[in-house]
């Protein structure tokens, strides 16, 4: 059967995830039971986070419902999630490229990333926490296309050095968080066993790279975490036609176990930091 990739997301790769505000007794217009009173807006917009997601198909959406044209559905319900968990509104961006490796992280939306940082200074925010989103592309660039130099080491160092070009670009009171991918029971490679075994082994050398990476660099001192994939196990429903990206349940559930690392990573903050939008 031959594989057709689904296309990326439609709509907007930007958007602000708003905190519902829990209506106070006696509110009895609309407008404050749907969005909270205008004093509970206010306090919810200053604690404003942002969000920005540096990756893959993944980040882009492929996978997701493209009909409905709301944007990549990671993004937008990992800051949904967020939002409710810290009572803030959280702005969120995807900066992703289907098919992107570590390498074309660096060279391709690095820059994108240094704009977006400079807007938020501009008005007076910050960017809170960077999700880079990589490495199954990395582990196809090394087997499928036959290039061993691209190996778990060269993985590795490659990701440290997009990880310092991040904390430079956003300050160290910026939160960067690597996700765990899980390929074990994917539906694409489920019949073709024993590739199917190859697969989960060889992406878990590139899982174990990214999660000693963040290991190595939280423990000395910086602001970086791991969020293991392997807490939520997806069912073939939640995977959309092509058999290997979630569909829009999948990545919803994904998003939740996401954003509870997410905020205990936000939560953190470096040694020294303060927040100067609070001063």
């Amino acid at each position: 059967v031959k594989f057709v990739l689904p296309p990326d997301a439609s709509g907007p790769t930007s958007g602000v995830a708003s905190a519902t505000a829990a209506p106070a007794v006696g509110q009895t217009s609309l407008l404050s039971r749907i969005f909270g009173s205008p004093s509970q807006r206010k306090e919810a917009q200053a604690r404003r986070k942002n969000i920005i997601f540096l990756g893959d198909s993944l980040v882009t959406g492929v996978g997701c419902d493209h009909e409905a044209g709301e944007g990549p559905t990671l993004p937008r319900a990992v800051a949904q999630e967020l939002s409710s968990r810290l009572g803030a509104d959280v702005g969120w961006l995807a900066l992703g490229e289907t098919g992107a490796d570590i390498l074309s992280l660096s060279s391709r939306l690095l820059p994108s990333l240094e704009r977006e940082v400079e807007r938020c200074y501009a008005m007076g925010e910050r960017v809170d926490a960077v999700v880079i989103v990589c490495g199954l592309n990395d582990m196809k660039s090394c087997f499928l296309h036959c290039q061993p130099h691209l190996n778990p080491v060269a993985f590795a160092a490659n990701l440290k050095h997009v990880i310092a070009s991040v904390r430079d670009l956003t300050g160290e009171g910026c939160a960067i968080v690597l996700p765990g991918v899980n390929v074990v029971g994917v539906p694409r490679f489920a019949p073709f066993w024993p590739l199917s075994a190859f697969i989960t082994v060889a992406a878990d050398m590139w899982e174990l790279r990214k999660e000693r990476v963040a290991a190595e660099l939280a423990a000395g001192g910086a602001r970086v975490a791991f969020s293991s994939g392997k807490g939520v196990q997806l069912d073939p429903s939640n995977f959309c036609r092509d058999g290997m990206h979630p569909n829009d349940r999948g990545y919803q559930l994904w998003a939740a176990l996401m954003a509870e690392d997410l905020v205990r990573a936000i939560g953190k903050k470096a040694v020294g930091e303060r927040d100067t939008r609070e001063e």
